[in-house]
């Protein structure tokens, strides 16, 4: 390696640090609040027309959607994250499926949710799974 391919591998190197450097943190005012959701400029770069948004992007959209909502509406929704659906399919039977994601829903009772929304992004695609629990489905 010259000198100069060098100086522009070091280059190349603290580039790539700052695009990972946390550029938001959100939901920025709950303290100690568990399941924040990093933004960086690399995730900011995935709303770049012709690029694909990633799971951080669809995160925190989901979350931002759920905190503007009336706190009633809140507690009728439960939001998963991408990482779960993925967490989900990675298992090899029902009970390591279960197993798995048992401490993902430990804390909330998912009987007791009108919605649960799991979102989807696979081989470029993005969709959200909703399940419907209610059988009084009001507007939400």
């Amino acid at each position: 390696m010259t000198r100069a391919s060098s100086k522009k591998h070091n280059h190349s190197l603290k580039k790539v640090n700052v695009d990972y450097e946390p550029y938001l943190v959100y939901p920025h005012n709950k303290p100690g609040f568990h399941g924040k959701i990093t933004i960086t400029q690399a995730d900011l770069d995935a709303l770049e027309p012709g690029e694909f948004l990633n799971d951080n992007i669809i995160d925190f959209y989901l979350r931002y959607l759920w905190e503007n909502l009336e706190p009633v509406k809140q507690q009728r929704i439960h939001i998963f994250n991408c990482f779960f659906y993925h967490k989900l399919l990675s298992s090899n039977s029902k009970e390591e499926a279960f197993r798995s994601i048992q401490k993902w829903t430990r804390k909330i009772d998912v009987f007791n949710k009108d919605f649960l929304i799991i979102p989807v992004n696979e081989r470029f695609e993005v969709v959200c799974l909703e399940l419907i629990l209610s059988e009084h489905i009001g507007s939400c």
